[in-house]
């Protein structure tokens, strides 16, 4: 196997050498990377592309017919920005692996000094720890001891397959059962060592059964699950393996979106702002808004809905080009919000369950950090306490509110951001109902994913400079559907 491994790798290496196609020679560098799925060390699959040509991590995404997405990454797991990533421990739990060797190095002290303290957690079961620092880009770490493939497993794996299912259905629900919890990262389970790392073919095919399983559950709650891994040839492998599966649809991309009852955003000025939202979303739309349907289509072949996975049925073609059956579309803008399930773009004016309240813009004449040739905006959002309404998770009961100011360079970026949020805030999209992170109060004013710089005073945390912040913003503004092209005439910020 190791002599057939070498052999193949010259031979690819070679017919690198020899075209000067660049999309030719990303197809054989891929096909190298590919020869590794089954033979060879993770030092020779990485070799093989850094030797031969540059290429974007792979990323690859899925969705389910219930809406359920799935992407499979190549990346730093501790870089993802979800509510929480799983961490692969060792039978005693002393972060002997490489990835929680990496989660505990990007975390602080008071991370590690709980994980520290932590009982053995048994074969297949988790244990939930809060990320610490609140600049990292996921809210908790779960712990689990996955079963590890080795050589007595590859002459009997029926013990494997069972706890490797096992502890993938803890963590699907556990993630499902929390309030806190909408989307996950997980690295690929049960690799083992000595060479033995051919169980990601099963790992996938055994995640595809759980989810499976575990959609038929109508109170499953989970939104997205990244599948990553560092290594190339892991995650190609892990796809080839879920097309497989007919339980998902390559998808291009889709917006990554949250159900409002699960966003647990503080009203606190602790989490205004950061690296990325630690809720991990583009935001949490919530389900009001006004979706169009796209127009009518006769005749020609068309693709399969992706929704319902047959042929449509009374087409609809939206804005985007994607076409779907009129009642999946009718039904998915009703459930969720009104964005394409294949690529995310908006279609129609999305609108939020933003609480009645003031947005109130000033200008002053101190200069904020980074900006030395302007004055400054200041924002100030007033919410009063009230009670919720019907587009709630809790109809009736009462909700506390606040008052946030928040901050802009006086220029011509900052002007636009500040009229991008006037819109924003006229369609109820800045603040949400939720239950707050750092105190626990339930029925709390929440930001709704659009960050906002709430510290005038220079270097601090929240505040400036921040070079890359305004385009942040606009960005997160667009997630929500709110662009230049919305400003209207009459648009008025101060």
């Amino acid at each position: 196997m190791r002599i057939h491994f070498e052999e193949k790798v010259k031979e690819l290496e070679i017919s690198l050498q020899h075209t000067k196609d660049n999309n030719t020679a990303i197809a054989l560098t891929d096909d190298a990377a590919k020869v590794g799925k089954y033979s060879g060390s993770t030092s020779d699959r990485n070799s093989i592309r850094s030797s031969t040509v540059k290429q974007e991590k792979f990323q690859k995404q899925y969705m389910t017919a219930k809406g359920f997405k799935v992407h499979v990454v190549q990346d730093d797991i501790t870089k993802m920005s979800v509510d929480v990533i799983i961490c692969p421990q060792d039978d005693f739990c002393l972060s002997k692996g490489g990835i929680a060797k990496a989660i505990a190095n990007a975390s602080d002290k008071r991370y590690r000094a709980d994980v520290l303290g932590m009982k053995t957690v048994k074969r297949c079961e988790v244990k939930k720890f809060a990320a610490s620092p609140l600049t990292l880009p996921f809210k908790y770490v779960l712990h689990t001891v996955a079963p590890r493939w080795d050589k007595n497993t590859e002459n009997d794996d029926t013990k494997f397959i069972k706890e490797l299912g096992l502890t993938i259905r803890n963590i699907l629900r556990h993630c499902s059962d929390s309030k806190t919890i909408s989307t996950a990262a997980i690295p690929v389970l049960g690799i083992g060592t000595d060479g033995h790392d051919a169980s990601h073919i099963t790992y996938a095919s055994i995640l595809s059964k759980e989810i499976s399983q575990e959609l038929q559950n109508d109170k499953f709650s989970m939104e997205e699950l990244y599948i990553v891994t560092s290594e190339w040839g892991m995650a190609s492998a892990v796809t080839d393996q879920l097309i497989k599966e007919k339980l998902f649809t390559p998808c291009t991309s889709f917006q990554r979106q949250k159900r409002h009852n699960k966003d647990d955003t503080d009203g606190t000025d602790e989490d205004k702002d950061g690296k990325r939202n630690r809720n991990s979303t583009t935001g949490a739309i919530p389900k009001s808004g006004t979706g169009k349907l796209g127009t009518a289509v006769k005749g020609g072949n068309l693709e399969n809905c992706v929704i319902c996975m047959d042929t449509p049925n009374d087409p609809r073609r939206l804005n985007c080009g994607h076409v779907y059956c009129h009642s999946c579309i009718s039904q998915h803008f009703k459930l969720n919000n009104p964005v394409c399930p294949t690529c995310g773009s908006i279609q129609g004016v999305v609108t939020g369950n933003q609480p009645p309240g003031t947005m109130k813009v000033y200008r002053r004449s101190s200069p904020l950090s980074g900006y030395p040739g302007c004055g400054r905006i200041e924002i100030e959002y007033i919410i009063d306490s009230g009670r919720q309404g019907p587009e709630h998770k809790d109809e009736g009961q009462k909700f506390e509110g606040i008052r946030r100011i928040g901050y802009l360079p006086d220029n011509r970026k900052g002007q636009l951001v500040a009229k991008m949020l006037r819109v924003a805030f006229d369609r109820k999209l800045v603040f949400t109902i939720g239950d707050s992170r750092t105190t626990g109060k339930q029925g709390v004013v929440t930001w709704n994913d659009i960050h906002h710089k709430t510290n005038p005073k220079p270097y601090e945390l929240f505040g400036y400079p921040d070079d890359s912040y305004l385009d942040r913003v606009i960005d997160e503004l667009s997630a929500k559907g709110v662009t230049e092209k919305d400003i209207g005439p009459n648009t008025s910020i101060y």
